[in-house]
C-alpha cells in the first residue's frame, strides 16, 4: 500500500528581531489572542511581546522547511537557503533533509548546523 505524507499548513510568525516562530494555529486564532488585550503570548515555549509580531504567514509545511527553522547559525541557514533557491531556479529536486545536507557538505565541508 502506498501512503503519501500529509502536508499541514502552519503559521510562520515573523518577529521584529527577524526571528521566526512556527505554530500549527491559524492566523485567525493568533489574531484573536493578540487582540484580546494581553501583552505577552507564549508560542511554542517562547514568550513573545505582541508588539514584536510583524507578520503572520501561512505556508504548506514540509520536512526541509521544518529543518531550516531549527538552524540557529545564520551563516549555515543562509547557505542552505541559497542551495535550495539555486536548485529551484534550475528546476532540480531536493530529496529530503539528508540530500540537502549532502549538497551542503560537498560545497562547504562539514555540516555544523
Amino acid at each position: 500500500m502506498w501512503e503519501l505524507a500529509e502536508f499541514k499548513n502552519v503559521s510562520l510568525i515573523k518577529l521584529s528581531d527577524g526571528s521566526t516562530i512556527q505554530t500549527d494555529k491559524s492566523p485567525d486564532e493568533i489574531l484573536k489572542v493578540v487582540n484580546s488585550g494581553v501583552k505577552f503570548v507564549k508560542i511554542n515555549g517562547k514568550v513573545v511581546n505582541i508588539n514584536a509580531i510583524w507578520t503572520i504567514e501561512t505556508k504548506e509545511w514540509d520536512e526541509i522547511s521544518d529543518f531550516l527553522l531549527g538552524i540557529t547559525d545564520e551563516v549555515v541557514k543562509g547557505r542552505l537557503k541559497a542551495i535550495l533557491e539555486e536548485r529551484k531556479n534550475k528546476w532540480l529536486k531536493t530529496n529530503w533533509v539528508k540530500h540537502l545536507i549532502q549538497i551542503y557538505t560537498d560545497r562547504h565541508g562539514e555540516f555544523g548546523g
